[in-house]
């Protein structure tokens, strides 16, 4: 399983891509292949590709942020559906959509707030890090 997992984010890495100069950093650090294997390897592993939306005070766009989707789960309504926006007051209202459980506490969030819940080695899960560095081997993307 391991080397079919390798070997397809070897070959979304080796593609032509067409990206604008946002995506030649996605996160502000990694270059694009890097950035691309890391969240292959979650949604391949996990089925959770999670990033963090950072925005500036005006709201564009500045970064995307892999986080761990291991522990964000979606709320589902009684439909067995994410909740969906409404207005009120004029306003659009972002009901609680996803529960991250870290520690044992949670934190629920809104389905369009900051979060996006869709080194060979490069992923989010900190205990994988872990486990990776004390077997000696370096996940460090360079």
């Amino acid at each position: 399983m391991r080397l079919m997992i390798e070997t397809r984010k070897d070959q979304a890495a080796r593609m032509k891509w067409a990206i604008t100069a946002f995506f030649a950093k996605p996160d502000g650090v990694l270059p694009w292949t890097d950035w691309l294997r890391i969240g292959l390897e979650d949604v391949l592993v996990l089925d959770a590709w999670t990033t963090f939306k950072k925005r500036s005070r005006a709201g564009d766009l500045l970064a995307l942020k892999p986080i761990d989707g291991a522990p964000i789960k979606p709320i589902l309504g009684e439909d067995g559906r994410l909740p969906m926006p409404w207005v009120q007051g004029g306003e659009i209202v972002w009901p609680e959509a996803y529960q991250q459980i870290l520690k044992g506490l949670g934190l629920s969030f809104g389905a369009g707030i900051a979060v996006g819940f869709s080194g060979a080695q490069g992923r989010t899960d900190a205990t994988a890090l872990k486990a990776a560095n004390k077997a000696g081997v370096s996940l460090a993307l360079t």
